[in-house]
């Protein structure tokens, strides 16, 4: 999914209610279709693998609607990675 529309996933923690994904993107694609592709790709992934999850989610919310994002343009690429290594959860 990610290789169709050129993201790459630098790297990423699963923490129980979010995840912490930081990736690398070109710059005519925008952060919310960005967004949209990894929840609902990842979402039909999930129901996938776990049918039981269809019944609970059968109108396809699996994610919440909102998302929190930042540039790290003012920051290094070294700080984003402390970052994400340094939050509960699974690699």
């Amino acid at each position: 999914m990610c290789k169709k529309h050129d993201i790459k996933i630098i790297s990423g923690k699963l923490a129980v209610d979010h995840v912490h994904l930081f990736i690398s993107y070109e710059p005519n694609v925008s952060v919310s279709k960005i967004v949209q592709y990894i929840k609902w790709e990842s979402a039909m992934r999930i129901m996938d693998k776990f049918p039981e999850l269809k019944k609970q989610y059968w109108w396809g919310y699996f994610w919440w609607r909102w998302y929190m994002w930042v540039s790290s343009w003012s920051i290094t690429d070294e700080m984003v990675q402390e970052y994400i290594d340094n939050q509960d959860g699974t690699d």
